[in-house]
C-alpha cells in the first residue's frame, strides 16, 4: 500500500520543490493589507541573489498574486498581501527549494499607523487607562506629548495613538466625544554621532563631532561640559547658500526644515525616502535661476545676443525678397488694369489702388513711389454738363476697377504663397 503524500511539499511544473508547514500560520483576522518579511534561515547567506522568477512562482502557488514584493537592503524580502487571510496562507511557506529555507514574519512597523489627537479632557488621565478604554478601537499604544517649562514637564493635550491597521482612521470615540485624528509626522532620522541625517549612530562610521561647533568631539560627558566655541552647523557648511552660524540641533536650520518636509511627504503620500526626495526636488528645483543671475551671467548674455543677431539677420535677408516680389506683381497688375480701363477723352496720370485697399505692411514701402489718389485733369473748353457726366462715369469705372483689382490681388497672393 502506497504512503500518503507529504503535506509539507508541493511540486509545481517547471519549478523546483516548494515546502511549507500548515502549523506556522499567523492567525490574522484583519481585512486590511498586511506587510510580511521573508528571511533566509539556517545559513549566513541572504535572499539578495534569489531569482525573481522563482520568487514569483513560489508566492503565486502559495497564496496567489500579492500587492507588492521587493528586496530590501538587509537582504530580506518585503511582501504586501491583500488581506490577513492571504498573509496566513503565505506564512506557511518554509522553503523555496531543498537548499533555501525561509521564515515569514509580520513587519514590526509597517502594519501600524500613527495619528495625533488633541483632547483637553485627557490631561489628568494616565496613559494605561486611556489605552485600556481605547483598545476596542484597534489602539495598540498611547503616548502623551509633554513640553518643558521651568524644568517641569507639562501636558499639552496632544496624544500620539498607534493603531493596529495600515489605514489611519479619521476620528476616534473618546467616551461620547468624536475627536478628529491627523497623521503623526515623526522627526527626521538623525545620527547623534556625526549629527547628519538619514542614518543612526549604531550604523555610523564617521568620527564623533561636536554638535555646537562642528569640530571633533572635545566635551566631557561626565560633568556635562558645554561647548563655548562659536556655533557652526555641520550640515550647512557644505552649502554655499546657507548660513552655517548655528548649531546642528537648531530648529531653524534649513537642512532640518528640508528633512522635515521630506518626512512630511513620506507620511502623507505613503512613499519611501527616495521618492519623497524626488518630490521635494520637483517642488524646490535647485536650477531655478533668477532674472538677476541670468543678466549678470556674461556667457548667457553673449550667446543670447548672438542668437538674436543671427535670427534678425535671417529675417532681414528673407523679408525684402518677399516684399519685392509681392510689390512688383501688384504694381504690374495695377498698371495693366489702369491703362486698359482709362477713359479716352481725358489725360490721366498713373492710377493706383485706393489707400483703404492697401495693407499696413505694404503702405510704408509704396507711399514714396505711388500716389494715393486717382487724379483726373479735364480740358478747359469742356462744358459743366459734360464734366459732371464724365465724373459720374469715372466713379462707376473706379468702383468696378477696385473690384477687379481686389480679385486679381487675391489670386496673385495665392499664387505667391
Amino acid at each position: 500500500m502506497n504512503k500518503p503524500p507529504d503535506n509539507t511539499t508541493i511540486l509545481i511544473p517547471h519549478t523546483p520543490y516548494l515546502e511549507w508547514d500548515p502549523t506556522k500560520t499567523l492567525n490574522l483576522t484583519t481585512i486590511d493589507p498586511v506587510y510580511l518579511v521573508m528571511t533566509r534561515i539556517n545559513t549566513t547567506e541572504t535572499l539578495k541573489n534569489i531569482s525573481p522568477f522563482l520568487l514569483q512562482k513560489a508566492i503565486d502557488a502559495t497564496c496567489g498574486e500579492v500587492l507588492m514584493c521587493k528586496k530590501i537592503l538587509s537582504g530580506q524580502i518585503l511582501v504586501k498581501t491583500k488581506s490577513g487571510k492571504q498573509a496566513n496562507k503565505l506564512s506557511t511557506l518554509i522553503g523555496l527549494s531543498s537548499n533555501i529555507k525561509i521564515h515569514i514574519t509580520i513587519h514590526p512597523s509597517l502594519n501600524f499607523s500613527k495619528g495625533v489627537i488633541y483632547c483637553n479632557d485627557l490631561r489628568n488621565i494616565p496613559e494605561k487607562e486611556i489605552l485600556q478604554e481605547l483598545a476596542p478601537q484597534n489602539v495598540h499604544e498611547v503616548k502623551k506629548i509633554y513640553k518643558k517649562k521651568d524644568n517641569q514637564l507639562l501636558e499639552t493635550g496632544l496624544i500620539i495613538i498607534t493603531f493596529t491597521t495600515t489605514l489611519l482612521p479619521t476620528k476616534i470615540n473618546v467616551g461620547y466625544l468624536k475627536v478628529p485624528i491627523r497623521p503623526y509626522i515623526p522627526p527626521p532620522m538623525r545620527c547623534k554621532n556625526c549629527w547628519k541625517y538619514n542614518h543612526l549612530a549604531k550604523f555610523c562610521k564617521n568620527t564623533k563631532i561636536c554638535p555646537n561647533c562642528a569640530n571633533n568631539y572635545h566635551l566631557n560627558d561626565e560633568i556635562k561640559e558645554e561647548c563655548k566655541e562659536a556655533k557652526k552647523c555641520v550640515n550647512c557648511t557644505n552649502y554655499n547658500n546657507y548660513d552655517p552660524n548655528h548649531s546642528a540641533f537648531d530648529k531653524k536650520c534649513p537642512i532640518f526644515i528640508k528633512e522635515k518636509e521630506i518626512q512630511l511627504i513620506k507620511t502623507t503620500s505613503n512613499v519611501d525616502n527616495k521618492t519623497a526626495k524626488t518630490i521635494y526636488k520637483q517642488r524646490h528645483p535647485s536650477n531655478n535661476t533668477t532674472y538677476a543671475t541670468t543678466v549678470n551671467n556674461p556667457m548667457h548674455t553673449t550667446t543670447h545676443t548672438s542668437n538674436e543677431t543671427t535670427d534678425q539677420s535671417k529675417t532681414h535677408l528673407e523679408k525684402p525678397t518677399q516684399d519685392k516680389a509681392t510689390t512688383s506683381n501688384r504694381a504690374t497688375i495695377q498698371h495693366d488694369l489702369t491703362t486698359s480701363s482709362s477713359p479716352t477723352p481725358t489725360t490721366t496720370k498713373e492710377t493706383t489702388q485706393a489707400p483703404e485697399m492697401m495693407s499696413e505692411s505694404d503702405s510704408d514701402s509704396e507711399t514714396t513711389n505711388v500716389p494715393k489718389q486717382n487724379l483726373k485733369i479735364f480740358p478747359k473748353n469742356i462744358s459743366k454738363r459734360l464734366r459732371k457726366q464724365l465724373k459720374k462715369s469715372n466713379t462707376n469705372k473706379t468702383k468696378n476697377l477696385n473690384k477687379i483689382q481686389v480679385d486679381a490681388l487675391d489670386t496673385n497672393l495665392l499664387d505667391i504663397c
